[in-house]
């Protein structure tokens, strides 16, 4: 998915407007700058716990849930490692 769908798909998921979720999201969904990487990373480390909570509760997990959750983290980590390519 590009930058703007990832945007969208994550405002779903977002708990305020304060929370990394929105912060990235809003500044994918715009897609004019790229946001901070230790806000990338928060952002993937939300959902990351998002799917594991999901998962934990095996006897009501939406499989849909944590494949959209999947998709979302999948997506943050390739943007990181595009976005934010280290020079050694």
């Amino acid at each position: 998915m590009d930058r703007r769908e990832l945007g969208l798909r994550m405002q779903f998921w977002h708990k305020s407007q304060w929370d990394p979720i929105y912060m990235v999201g809003s500044i994918y969904y715009i897609n004019e700058v790229y946001p901070d990487k230790s806000g990338v990373e928060d952002a993937l480390n939300e959902f990351n716990m998002l799917k594991q909570s999901i998962q934990a509760l095996s006897h009501i997990t939406r499989r849909e849930l944590v494949d959209d959750i999947s998709e979302i983290a999948e997506s943050l980590q390739k943007f990181i490692d595009e976005d934010y390519v280290v020079n050694l």
